[in-house]
């Protein structure tokens, strides 16, 4: 994974193609995490994962990361 600071700061200033790169390097996190069983994924969760993975986008402070 490449360093993700230029990419978040992008997708924070509403920069969507920044944000579909993000989405993408995580996607298969988030859907290894919404498994209901090794089979099928929950799409519920799946959903819900994605809504926090965004939330935690919007809450992530760069400047407190990199001091």
């Amino acid at each position: 994974m490449e360093n993700l600071v230029p990419l978040i700061r992008k997708a924070k200033e509403g920069d969507q193609e920044s944000l579909v790169s993000l989405q993408s390097q995580f996607d298969l996190l988030i859907r290894k995490l919404a498994k209901r069983n090794s089979f099928s994924i929950d799409e519920d969760c799946y959903q819900e994962l994605y809504l926090r993975f965004y939330i935690a986008l919007e809450k992530f402070d760069i400047n407190r990361y990199l001091k």
